[in-house]
């Protein structure tokens, strides 16, 4: 019974949150109207049905955005193709949908529920890419080099049907077995060229340990699992199509960039210093990139290194443009290229917009006008709701960190100390999966201590730690 009661408190709390930060739900009669009316237009579209797109997303996930298909080119390169849920054809620009859309501007995942963009009918329905459906898409058409680079890249209105439905355990096992199914088979080399090519742009990837909370018979828990190689391959398909994305955008003088500005020198030394401090051989003599690439999350002194390149990937915002190039840096520097947001339009709103641009110029045809008039209105949108997102999923995180530790008040666990300022100590405890800022304890970046539980507010997120080694 006292488990029973802890369930029904956390869910709560998960509650509370949500109402503190005044999320949109539920969705409108209208809008639930139109999108059970919605159906995709746009003019006439190339049947791509016969080549076999694959997904590759989470067990569970239901709005599929981007489907991909590998083809091995003549001289050792290879043709990516990702099709994009094509959300810009469903909705009605002005429409109840697309007003509320706007409202919402990203889904927000939360532990015990979601509160998507759209209506499921349409987001986990008419507009997902579901195995052995006909489906509207924008498809990225690449022709890569044996390096890596981009020879040639179309983009095209199609009718697709994807063939086969993987995630990323599975995936991963076929690749470790060495037995990879015919339409991923090329998954790897893809994956590891591009990533090898971003390495030398100075890409930035900060693997630090995933949190997910789950349900697991009656209460609520938190895991963590090692990022999958798997997870990084198919992560360079949807980088790549957001880099031509913003080629093209930048190109036609219209709209949306995801941004982030480069590191600073303070921050690159603090990286370069931590680094060296904890041991890691020729921090000074290599770039950011190539010193992340080099380290493994699983080694304790590793984990604090990538703690602090977290430092080097702040500030990072939307830019919409329209009429010209715009002002200012527009580069990612975490991609260390120009990069927009182009592959999750039934999860974000961004996409939308930006994928109707660059149809729109791949043709020859200037942006919409629906596009035009609201670029910069999207941009500052989208910073809005992800930061409202972002804190709904964090103490929602927070929340349960502490729900999970309030079962072990006095037990003692060891923990990697990943930073350290002037308020307090960041550590990492593997089991269960904790990351805690604990305040009045004592110990530099890297070092592995022992901490107790001394005392827990779940509404708050706070645990209370002490150094007990």
């Amino acid at each position: 019974m006292r488990r029973r009661i802890r369930v029904v408190e956390i869910a709560e709390v998960f509650e509370a949150i949500r109402r503190r930060s005044d999320l949109p739900d539920p969705f409108p009669p209208d809008v639930l109207g139109e999108a059970e009316r919605a159906r995709p237009v746009g003019g006439s579209r190339e049947d791509l049905r016969d080549i076999p797109f694959v997904t590759i997303d989470p067990p569970g996930a239901l709005a599929l955005d981007p489907a991909f298909h590998l083809e091995p080119r003549a001289g050792g390169g290879i043709r990516p193709r990702s099709a994009i849920a094509d959300v810009p054809a469903f909705v009605t620009p002005g429409g109840a949908l697309d007003s509320e859309a706007r409202r919402r501007g990203t889904t927000v995942y939360c532990p015990d529920r979601r509160i998507p963009l759209h209506p499921p009918v349409l987001s986990e329905g008419r507009a997902s890419l579901l195995p052995g459906e006909d489906r509207a898409a924008v498809v990225f058409d690449v022709d890569l080099d044996s390096t890596g680079d981009v020879e040639r890249f179309d983009l095209v209105r199609a009718t697709i049907r994807v063939r086969e439905r993987f995630d990323y355990a599975t995936v991963q096992s076929a690749f470790d077995a060495g037995d990879p199914p015919e339409p991923i088979s090329l998954l790897r080399r893809f994956g590891e060229t591009r990533i090898a090519r971003g390495i030398e742009r100075g890409a930035l990837s900060v693997r630090l340990p995933e949190q997910e909370v789950v349900r697991v018979g009656d209460r609520w828990t938190i895991v963590s699992r090692p990022e999958l190689p798997a997870e990084r391959w198919n992560a360079e398909a949807s980088l790549l199509a957001g880099m031509i994305g913003a080629e093209i955008m930048l190109d036609a003088g219209t709209g949306i960039l995801r941004t982030l500005p480069p590191a600073t020198e303070d921050a690159t030394s603090t990286l370069r210093a931590v680094a060296a401090r904890l041991g890691v051989d020729g921090a000074d003599e290599v770039t950011p990139a190539e010193l992340l690439s080099g380290l493994d999350p699983a080694l304790p002194r590793h984990l604090a290194v990538f703690e602090a390149a977290t430092r080097l990937l702040r500030g990072s915002g939307y830019v919409g443009f329209a009429g010209g190039s715009p002002a200012g840096d527009v580069q990612h520097a975490g991609v260390a290229a120009p990069y927009a947001h182009v592959t999750a339009p039934l999860r974000r709103l961004a996409d939308r917009f930006a994928l109707a641009a660059c149809v729109a110029a791949a043709s020859g045809r200037p942006a919409p006008d629906w596009v035009t008039e609201a670029v910069e209105e999207i941009a500052a949108t989208m910073e809005k709701t992800e930061g409202r997102a972002g804190q709904v999923e964090a103490q929602c995180l927070n929340a349960t960190e502490a729900w999970v530790m309030g079962e072990r008040i006095g037990d003692r666990f060891l923990a990697v100390v990943l930073a350290r300022d002037d308020k307090a100590t960041e550590i990492w405890i593997d089991d269960p999966p904790v990351l805690a800022r604990a305040a009045g304890i004592e110990a530099e970046p890297g070092e592995v201590i022992e901490v107790e539980v001394e005392a827990i507010e779940v509404d708050s997120g706070n645990i209370r730690f002490s150094r007990t080694d």
